[in-house]
């Protein structure tokens, strides 16, 4: 019993931590987009 809630405990937080490395990547992304447009605007 406590090892299959530790399972899905287990199973739960990974599922967290694949979202939140996802919104971290997409708004690394955003970041690095806006930078660039700013940098072509500054050169332009």
């Amino acid at each position: 019993m406590i090892l299959l809630v530790y399972k899905s405990l287990i199973k739960s937080s990974a599922m967290w931590l694949f979202v939140e490395f996802r919104l971290l990547s997409f708004v690394v992304e955003r970041s690095v987009y806006v930078f660039l447009c700013f940098v072509r605007l500054l050169f332009i």
